[in-house]
């Protein structure tokens, strides 16, 4: 956590948060901040379901602090930790 918090601190713009991850540094400024219109910050609580299984795609999630457990349930009906 401590890593990650040096790699992505939560201080800044949403366009500055965006420059510092891999997929976004080469986009311009003007392209970051067409792209931080677009955005909006989700804060949510240790355990919080952010979208079930099978939902269809209708956000894109970028993790700036902290974890998510991704899994899928089995045909047994177990979940299985991506």
């Amino acid at each position: 956590d401590e890593r990650l918090r040096r790699l992505l601190p939560i201080q800044g713009t949403i366009p500055e948060r965006l420059k510092r991850l891999f997929y976004f540094r080469f986009l311009t400024e003007t392209q970051l901040s067409a792209l931080a219109e677009l955005c909006s910050v989700l804060r949510v609580e240790a355990g919080t379901l952010i979208f079930p299984e099978g939902d269809p795609a209708e956000a894109f999630f970028i993790v700036l602090s902290g974890k998510v457990q991704i899994y899928k349930t089995s045909f047994e009906g177990k979940e299985m930790i991506l």
